[in-house]
């Protein structure tokens, strides 16, 4: 499994003889957004559809890729400083000494359990 956390944009240019406009249009639905500085003649910037936020995220993804990974602190004023948590077997979350505990959804959870067999 590869990670894809950041996917630029493709580019393309635009000649459409029909298009006499000049500006910026945003397309929603393809997440293409048209710039055409002179009529006619301008670039295409192609954003890919954005995927679910568990699958983009690079704790997630070092959780189910990395054995033995523990993700940091998410307390603001923990003052172990950026302290490395634990697994915690009985509430099935990451904790830190601070008190902090980690808030993953269950359904991560038990992908993460069945992939390290937790």
């Amino acid at each position: 499994m590869k990670a894809k956390l950041l996917k630029l944009p493709k580019v393309s240019f635009l000649f459409a003889w029909y298009d006499l406009w000049v500006g910026i249009f945003w397309d929603r639905k393809k997440r293409w957004l048209y710039i055409l500085p002179v009529p006619c003649t301008g670039i295409i910037v192609k954003f890919e559809k954005q995927k679910p936020a568990n699958e983009i995220s690079v704790v997630r993804y070092n959780l189910m890729n990395q054995e033995g990974y523990t993700p940091y602190c998410g307390n603001d004023t923990c003052i172990l400083l950026m302290h490395r948590t634990t697994w915690n077997i009985d509430t099935a979350q990451f904790e830190c000494k601070c008190g902090w505990r980690s808030q993953f959804p269950s359904r991560f959870i038990a992908r993460y359990k069945a992939r390290w067999n937790k």
